[in-house]
């Protein structure tokens, strides 16, 4: 009987030895995952900016909740690319030659480089304008090939921006409408102002901007040409790289701003748009998937669902501006 019981022991010992060293050899996936021999996935973030902000921070944040803790259940990869297209491009060639098992991209020109660089790795994109009207995916409901992900319709949402702008400012007949000439989503968004303003009897002013000194020429155009107010085109390099220049050089020519929380948050007057923090939340929720074996093609394009119109008090003080009470409850936020 005792030898039976050392064997037992014996073999036990074993099994533990023997799993310990499967699990040093193994990466294990977060709880709902099977155990997969080989190293940790790698998540590539190819990101239209050059400094964390809260979106990177929330899908750092969402992956952590789902497992994909970096440096130890995965390698996140990031580049801080900033919204020059040909480094974007050199980026995202990059993250696919490492390679990254998926790649992770914002808006609209980073979904453009992404899919420029491959047609077979799985890519995520966040905040992307108008992604069928762009040619990123076939619809919305069937992406098609390797891209999916979030998109902020915010094309469509141009009409109710241009709206509430004129809610706050009702005497709004001249506006000036700053785009980025380089940005795929510019054209769209440029018909939809314009039907827009027909419809609100706004005479609309496009111009063209692709740099911080072409911005200050914009806006002293505008200013000469009696624009009631600025709006920017949806634009990582508008909206987030150049959004604080964009909001005081506004104030400088007295210029009521209008475009999306950055802008807001930067000085600008107000913003209205999804919450691209939960967009990037919920872009970390399409990796897991991935990660765990959903082809891109099976997962449809998710539209936003929260909705902001943020208002800075202290700009439209500035300006002397008295926001009326029927506009004062559709806030959602005051900064």
């Amino acid at each position: 009987m005792r030898r039976d019981v050392r064997l037992t022991r014996r073999s036990f010992l074993g099994g533990v030895a023997g799993l310990v060293l499967v699990q040093a050899n193994c990466r294990s996936l977060p709880v709902g995952g099977l155990l997969k021999v080989g190293p940790p996935p790698r998540v590539g973030v190819l990101y239209v900016g050059l400094e964390p902000t809260p979106r990177t921070e929330a899908l750092l944040d969402e992956l952590r909740i789902l497992g994909w803790i970096d440096g130890q259940s995965a390698e996140i990869h990031w580049r801080w690319s900033g919204p020059d297209p040909q480094r974007l491009a050199r980026d995202a060639a990059d993250l696919v030659q490492l390679p990254v098992d998926v790649l992770i991209t914002a808006g609209t020109l980073g979904a453009s480089s992404a899919r420029a660089a491959t047609s077979t790795t799985p890519v995520v994109f966040v905040a992307a304008s108008d992604p069928v009207g762009t040619g990123l995916v076939s619809s919305l409901a069937r992406p098609g090939g390797n891209l999916t992900g979030l998109t902020l319709q915010s094309t469509r949402l141009r009409g109710k921006s241009h709206e509430l702008f004129k809610g706050l400012i009702p005497a709004l007949t001249r506006l000036a409408v700053i785009f980025d000439p380089a940005n795929p989503s510019s054209d769209p968004a440029l018909q939809e102002d314009q039907a827009s303003a027909d419809a609100l009897r706004i005479d609309l002013r496009a111009l063209p901007v692709q740099n911080a000194s072409e911005l200050d020429t914009a806006f002293e155009t505008a200013s000469r040409w009696g624009a009631d107010g600025v709006s920017l085109a949806p634009s990582a390099l508008l909206q987030n790289t150049l959004s604080k220049r964009a909001a005081d050089t506004a104030l400088q020519y007295r210029l009521p701003l209008f475009a999306g929380r950055e802008v807001a948050e930067a000085g600008g007057l107000a913003g209205y748009g999804p919450n691209q923090v939960a967009l990037y939340r919920r872009a970390a929720h399409f990796t897991d998937r991935i990660l765990r074996g959903t082809s891109p093609a099976e997962l449809p394009v998710e539209q936003p669902v929260v909705f902001e119109f943020v208002l800075n008090l202290s700009t439209a003080e500035a300006l002397g501006l008295t926001i009326a009470p029927d506009m004062q409850v559709q806030v959602t936020d005051w900064v």
